[in-house]
């Protein structure tokens, strides 16, 4: 008589269920962020949501009785809307539980969102941006199709998503209360010009116009900051390089800048007389 000895079963785990995540935080993280400070940021993330950080992700401690996942920030992101937050800020537990609150239904491509938004607005914020009714939202929640763009720093945010949005919404939600946002600079201009470059055969004429008009307006910032201060080595380089990427927007910039100041500029080796920047300092182009 035979015996035969069954095999010992072994029980499998199952594998953790996949979760989408409902939102991804781009977290800028760089050597002065506050750990402690992300506290209130992250108690109003949805579970599983997802934090790409663009720094050390190494640095990033989440809270173990949540599941988030911690990756870097590659430009690609899982979350249905995308936000951007800089470690650096003081964040607000309330006005992120309510922006958070509000993704979790929202359905638009874009959520505009700041103190001075109104929540409920029938106004269409897109049409008032483009028709230059209003300025650009001071902070903007993009579905993940609009996110992933070739521009850098606020112009990620809140200027390359507009150009190709459908719909969007106003929510006032106070985020954080982060430093004074920094003035772009050389590199993040002619990102901007790039990415320009690279969308406008697929824009619609009235985006073009918004496109083309906004950043003459964030060139002329630029030119004018610099030239009060003195920086002539900085604009010849940023000029030299906008001519060889877009020669309409070089153009653009002169026929635009205020007292004539950038053509005054080319022709004195990038030097303005102290009339001029005295004048440019009454004129206002810095705060448009």
């Amino acid at each position: 008589m035979a015996f035969f000895r069954r095999k010992k079963q072994t029980v499998q785990e199952a594998p953790e269920e996949a979760h989408e995540p409902p939102v991804t935080v781009v977290l800028a993280f760089g050597e002065s962020a506050d750990a402690d400070a992300l506290a209130p940021l992250f108690s109003a993330l949805p579970e599983y949501a997802e934090i790409a950080v663009n720094g050390d992700a190494g640095s990033v401690a989440t809270p173990e009785d949540k599941h988030f996942s911690v990756c870097p920030d590659t430009g690609r992101y899982g979350g249905r809307y995308v936000v951007r937050a800089d470690a650096r800020s003081a964040f607000s537990a309330s006005g992120a539980e309510t922006l958070f609150g509000f993704l979790q239904h929202a359905e638009e491509n874009l959520v505009f969102y700041g103190e001075n938004e109104k929540t409920g607005s029938r106004e269409d914020p897109l049409a008032r941006v483009f028709n230059g009714e209003r300025p650009l939202p001071a902070h903007c929640a993009a579905r993940r199709e609009l996110a992933s763009t070739g521009c850098k720093g606020k112009y990620a945010e809140t200027f390359a998503p507009l150009l190709f949005a459908e719909s969007a919404a106003s929510i006032s939600a106070y985020l954080a209360d982060g430093e004074p946002a920094e003035p772009a600079g050389e590199e993040e201009l002619l990102s901007l010009v790039s990415y320009f470059n690279g969308v406008k055969p697929a824009l619609a004429a009235e985006r073009y116009r918004f496109a083309f008009r906004y950043i003459t307006e964030e060139l002329l910032k630029y030119y004018a900051r610099e030239a009060i201060n003195g920086q002539s080595e900085r604009l010849r380089a940023l000029d030299e390089s906008l001519k060889k990427e877009n020669m309409a927007l070089w153009v653009a910039a002169a026929e635009n800048s205020p007292l004539g100041f950038v053509q005054t500029l080319r022709k004195r080796g990038y030097d303005l007389p102290f009339y001029l920047k005295t004048a440019l300092r009454v004129h206002g182009v810095l705060k448009k």
